[in-house]
């Protein structure tokens, strides 16, 4: 699955790691997915697949998110993956970010973009 997102917050994911069970899928929320371009892309719960692949998940629950989304700022989003080079929940594994600087590098990009 493709992320459609740079970076996460490390307080978030040590959040998720509380409720988080490996061992039992049963209160892990399907993400939302869309079919762009050709792949299946995330349009939320980065924090939790990232937390489901750190516990060696190999596969989580999807659903197709019927959302009417704002597919042009998702395309932004996609670009910035792939100049970055993140084509999976895997690389964000090592884009683990403190709050401040998950505020100062994501959450000030995007809402910049929709300036």
């Amino acid at each position: 699955m493709q992320p459609s997102q740079l970076y996460i917050c490390e307080g978030k994911l040590r959040l998720v790691r509380e409720w988080f069970n490996q061992d039992d899928p049963s209160n892990f929320d399907p993400v939302p997915v869309k079919r762009t371009n050709g792949k299946v892309m995330m349009t939320d719960g980065h924090t939790r697949v990232v937390a489901a692949h750190l516990a060696g998940w190999e596969t989580i629950p999807v659903y197709w998110d019927e959302d009417d989304l704002d597919m042009q700022t998702y395309a932004e989003c996609l670009q910035w993956c792939e100049e970055e080079g993140i084509a999976s929940p895997a690389d964000l594994t090592e884009r683990v970010l403190a709050h401040p600087d998950y505020q100062r590098l994501w959450l000030k990009r995007c809402m910049e973009m929709s300036i």
